[in-house]
């Protein structure tokens, strides 16, 4: 079963318990739900196709990274995104792009310099939901990124953090108007 199809599965099924107009009683007997329950229940139900339509954009992400693909990179950032790259032990950013041009140029420099003839694998997960809204968000995802060239046996560890990403719902499309990378790296030691 696809993520997808499960997705459709839990709405019908909860579409179907939510509005049926009656309910079983403790008592075995059949009772008219009240609206307060609809309400409860289709506030539910839309919660949890939010958080599924942004945990999908968080795959797109990582796949069009990961196939270097920058139109496809860009699709999940508003126009006015901002994108700051934190590195362990430092208070101020590293790296900081102010609008989707920068992060489209920071793409660009990666994919053509940084990355080329190397294979990038995203892993994203754990994404908890800080805050949920109609029309905002805010979450943060463990990342987990490995590069491999081809003389490469196995995956190199390259960057392991937390994505802190402030989104909103624009023209019904959920995107991240700000990318915190938190990267859990940690400054050479001397000898």
């Amino acid at each position: 079963m696809t993520q997808n199809t499960l997705t459709k599965t839990l709405v019908l099924g909860f579409a179907f318990l939510a509005f049926s107009p009656l309910t079983s009683a403790d008592d075995g007997r059949w009772e008219r739900r009240s609206a307060k329950h609809h309400y409860g229940v289709k506030k539910a139900m839309m919660e949890l196709v939010t958080k599924e339509e942004i945990r999908e954009a968080i795959g797109v992400y990582a796949q069009a990274w990961d196939a270097k693909d920058i139109d496809g990179v860009l699709t999940i950032f508003t126009d006015d995104a901002s994108w700051e790259h934190f590195v362990h032990g430092f208070e101020q950013p590293v790296f900081v792009a102010q609008s989707i041009e920068e992060i489209a140029g920071m793409a660009f420099f990666t994919f053509e310099f940084n990355t080329k003839g190397i294979s990038t694998r995203h892993m994203q997960s754990n994404t908890l939901f800080n805050e949920l809204s109609y029309d905002q968000a805010s979450t943060v995802t463990t990342i987990v990124i490995t590069h491999q060239t081809e003389g490469d046996t196995v995956p190199r560890l390259v960057f392991q953090g937390r994505y802190l990403d402030d989104w909103r719902k624009t023209e019904g499309v959920w995107k991240i108007s700000r990318r915190r990378f938190m990267n859990d790296a940690r400054p050479p030691q001397n000898p």
